[in-house]
């Protein structure tokens, strides 16, 4: 497992480098953030151009094997000034229908988990590591996750979330950089890019099989939403329902 995410790390910077030998800066993500602010007197009118650059290249893409067999890609939508990010593993069949996160059975079961702590889907920004489904369901492919690593992070660099909230096991590992599981990368808010609390839990296609498995969704994010008030506070008082 180490020697694969080894490779893993390996590939991004490389990837990282020969897209901004293709494309120049304005691609390439680098540790430090981008300062938009200084970009434009009217900074988030210009994230939203840029943001847009980068799903039209996103959607141009074809740089694995997904792009022959998508329907569409799934780039993220949402709240650009979001401070909470949800980020998935990959689009399903029916995000691969829609183009869109947030529907079917699992879109509307996180509709209702983040409901639960008083978020609406107009304060949230919604994406996934792999921006193609995968054909039948499969998981994604280490070289699929290489390719794709490098919107995610320009997505992430241009909103610049407070929080990320992590569903399943291997957005996690992947955005994690972790070898850990699921159960272990659970239960604790983890800290990337300067400062962006990551709160990790079960995948919502898993919690429609598994209905004991939401009682530790609930417990991940209620941590989510007391750190949210720590940190942020601009929601008001929540009331810690059981």
């Amino acid at each position: 497992m180490s020697e694969i995410n080894s490779e893993i790390t390996n590939d991004i910077e490389r990837y990282f480098v020969q897209q901004a030998q293709l494309y120049g800066a304005d691609f390439y993500f680098s540790n430090k953030a981008i300062d938009f602010e200084t970009m434009s007197s009217s900074s988030n009118v210009k994230k939203i151009e840029i943001l847009t650059q980068v799903a039209a290249q996103c959607h141009a893409c074809v740089s694995c094997g997904l792009a022959r067999k998508r329907k569409q890609v799934v780039f993220g939508s949402g709240n650009e000034k979001a401070n909470l990010m949800c980020v998935f593993g990959n689009p399903g069949s029916e995000e691969d229908q829609s183009g869109y996160f947030g529907v079917g059975a699992q879109g509307s079961l996180v509709s209702k988990i983040l409901k639960a702590i008083e978020f609406e889907s107009n304060e949230i920004y919604q994406t996934s590591v792999v921006k193609c489904a995968p054909p039948n369901n499969r998981d994604s492919h280490v070289d699929e996750r290489v390719k794709c690593m490098p919107y995610l992070l320009q997505q992430i660099d241009m909103i610049k979330p407070r929080f990320l909230l992590v569903f399943g096991e291997i957005a996690a590992q992947t955005i994690l950089k972790s070898e850990k599981t699921l159960s272990q990368l659970r239960g604790s808010a983890h800290s990337i890019h300067n400062g962006i609390y990551v709160i990790v839990t079960h995948h919502p296609g898993v919690l429609l099989r598994n209905n004991d498995l939401k009682r530790e969704t609930w417990a991940d994010v209620q941590t989510l939403r007391s750190l949210y008030d720590e940190k942020i506070g601009d929601k008001g008082k929540f009331k810690h329902h059981k």
